[in-house]
């Protein structure tokens, strides 16, 4: 029982209980910094779905710029056919 409180033993305890803490310590950082990047990677999904929103947005004004742009066309082609129609009937 005496060789357990020799100093050779007592100095290593001390060493392991000193590791034991500093591993405490790195694993308290590693949760803090793994929380830290859960909510990044929340913020970041914010971003994503509001820049996906605003795209959904750009998309259907962009079809509905297109759609507008072709029936202004097609009534230009008619106005300009019905405009040559009655010149050349009077």
């Amino acid at each position: 029982m005496e060789h357990y409180r020799s100093p050779s033993n007592q100095k290593r305890t001390a060493e392991l209980e000193k590791q034991i803490q500093t591993l405490k310590e790195e694993r308290a950082d590693l949760y803090k910094t793994q929380g830290q990047n859960a909510q990044r990677l929340l913020n970041l999904n914010d971003v994503l779905r509001g820049h996906e929103e605003t795209a959904k947005r750009n998309k259907e004004e962009y079809v509905s710029f297109f759609k507008k742009k072709k029936i202004i066309g097609f009534l230009y082609k008619f106005d300009n056919r019905l405009f040559y129609f009655l010149e050349f009937k009077n």
